[in-house]
Order: C-alpha cells, then sequence, then structure tokens
C-alpha cells in the first residue's frame, strides 16, 4: 500500500438452502442451512494532512457463520402447530494497527527518537446458539 493512499476491500460471500419435503398433505419437514463469509481490509489516515500524525496503518475484520435449522409443521383447517430446532456457529476476528507520530520530536524532547509509535489491537470471538422451539396456533 502507499503512504497516505486510503483502501477499503470488503468481501462478503453468502449462500442458503431452503427445502422443505410435504410428508403427507398437512405435514411438511423443512430444513434451512446457511453459510456466509465476510472480510474486510482498510487502511486511512486520520489527520488529513501529509504528515504521518495518525493513521490506520491497517484494519482486518473477518467473520463467518454457519447454521442449520430443522422444522416439522402441521397446518390444517383447525390447528397449526411447528416443532423445532437451530445451531448456529459465529467466528469473528478483528487485527488493527494504529500510527500515532512522536509528537515530542516537534518540541525537541522525542519520546521514541521522531519514530512514529504503532499501536496493534486484536479481537477475537466465537459464539455458538442453540436453540429449541415450537408453536400452536388452534382457529
Amino acid at each position: 500500500r502507499l503512504p497516505g493512499v486510503p483502501i477499503y476491500d470488503r468481501v462478503l460471500r453468502e449462500h442458503w438452502l431452503d427445502v422443505t419435503w410435504e410428508i403427507i398433505d398437512e405435514l411438511s419437514l423443512t430444513s434451512l442451512t446457511t453459510y456466509r463469509k465476510y472480510k474486510t481490509e482498510s487502511a486511512r489516515e486520520y489527520d488529513g494532512t501529509e504528515f504521518f500524525l495518525g493513521e490506520n496503518v491497517q484494519s482486518i475484520e473477518s467473520s463467518g457463520s454457519t447454521g442449520q435449522e430443522v422444522r416439522l409443521s402441521s397446518n390444517d383447517d383447525s390447528i397449526f402447530w411447528v416443532l423445532g430446532a437451530s445451531i448456529q456457529q459465529e467466528k469473528a476476528a478483528l487485527d488493527f494497527v494504529l500510527g500515532l507520530a512522536d509528537l515530542g520530536a516537534f518540541s525537541g524532547t522525542p519520546f521514541n527518537n521522531g519514530a512514529p509509535f504503532f499501536e496493534n489491537g486484536l479481537t477475537a470471538s466465537n459464539t455458538d446458539s442453540f436453540a429449541i422451539f415450537g408453536d400452536t396456533t388452534i382457529a
């Protein structure tokens, strides 16, 4: 990357499959499968000048998730019911590098011999979700 030239690149991939099987006229089984992957890469300077005073040197954010839901449902003239279960897993991460100039160099007392300071922040999370559900409606 060229210094001072902002970048922003995002890639999103998402797929799902929804299948329903009519077992008999009043009873059906549904499967819903999902997949999602996301990545963003960015870098930009914050101070609006040509000088290295403060900028996002590099930021990479990514996440991915998969899910599965299964439902059994009945629908006749007098009663509707559904029973189901779902599971989802998501992983996310952020790697952020912030660069700050050694502002002490301007006053003659540099803390870092005039070289910039860099701060690297790393964050990650994993989430698992489970559910069992049901509902009934009587007409």
